[in-house]
């Protein structure tokens, strides 16, 4: 699985210098909560015409959705798999 980038940051005058940081437990569960929300939910339009994100109201599509990330998942961690490959078909 590739790792991927969660922001950039300028921090010093040292062009293209890097820092390693470690998330805590929590940092990463948060992310994910973050990563399955943007996974489930769509734009939708309230009764005052604003716009909200709403949870996909049709079980089979998240269910789908749930399915994908799951295989995608287990298939970039299997030996010859290249992410990059996927994500230009996609």
């Amino acid at each position: 699985m590739t790792v991927q980038e969660v922001g950039t940051f300028t921090t010093n005058t040292v062009k293209d210098s890097k820092v390693s940081v470690k998330f805590p437990c929590a940092g990463l569960w948060a992310q994910g909560q973050l990563r399955a929300i943007k996974l489930l939910t769509v734009k939708k339009r309230g009764s005052l015409r604003a716009d909200y994100d709403g949870l996909v109201d049709d079980f089979s599509t998240r269910a789908a959705r749930i399915a994908a990330a799951y295989a995608r998942s287990y298939l970039e961690l299997q030996p010859g798999c290249d992410p990059e490959v996927s994500d230009a078909k996609s």
